[in-house]
């Protein structure tokens, strides 16, 4: 059916393609007036992955049910800042390594070249 919807039918495969390949999310715990924090804020929205999503949660002012369950369930409150990359339902071991992070963010969950 998607045939006789021409030019629209590119919103369909864009959601199909979305499905079949989730977006990197990128997760970003700590307070929001840490420096790492806002080290590991930046360097996530300046790294380069097509679709990503960045979150930033500051654990003294939002409600963790609004973290992604994968996040939930590997989150430590007694760390410090950490960042989280996950896509689809695997997550990468979370980090407080701006570095750490890009590299993640550029790699995981895409298959290998």
């Amino acid at each position: 059916m998607a045939g006789q919807y021409g030019l629209f039918a590119s919103t369909y495969f864009l959601a199909l393609d979305q499905h079949l390949n989730p977006p990197a999310h990128a997760v970003i715990i700590g307070p929001d007036s840490d420096p790492l924090t806002q080290s590991l804020w930046k360097k996530a929205l300046s790294t380069y992955r097509p679709h990503k999503i960045v979150s930033l949660y500051d654990p003294e002012k939002s409600d963790p049910s609004l973290l992604p369950p994968a996040v939930q369930g590997m989150m430590s409150r007694d760390v410090g800042p950490q960042a989280y990359v996950c896509a689809g339902n695997t997550c990468a071991l979370p980090t407080s390594d701006p570095a750490v992070l890009e590299t993640n963010l550029r790699t995981f969950g895409l298959p290998p070249r």
